[in-house]
């Protein structure tokens, strides 16, 4: 099984939620925004991941450059595109938007 990563930066700590193919929260979790300690908190879920979205900012050229080094698939996603991509998986999934 396939799974996806979203990290919600801010300065001192990262929340990391995977998700699977079908769209169901695998795991949650919290972390010092550090990419050695993501990348081994991500390595530790020992998950297939397809793919890491960072929503752009000020730390994601740095995370985003440092996650690849760890051969983790991380991309910056622009902010004001994300709500976008979210409404279109969600209208995918057959969910009402509220």
């Amino acid at each position: 099984m396939s799974y996806y990563v979203g990290l919600d930066i801010s300065m001192k700590e990262t929340v990391i939620c995977i998700i699977n193919e079908n769209g169901q929260i695998t795991h949650r979790g919290r972390t010092k925004t550090d990419p050695e300690q993501i990348a081994h908190h991500l390595k530790c879920t020992n998950f297939k991941i397809e793919k890491i979205g960072i929503e752009s900012g000020s730390l994601s050229h740095w995370l985003v450059n440092d996650l690849c080094s760890h051969n983790l698939p991380a991309v910056c996603v622009d902010a004001r595109k994300m709500a976008t991509f979210l409404s279109v998986r969600v209208l995918c999934t057959g969910q009402k938007i509220s």
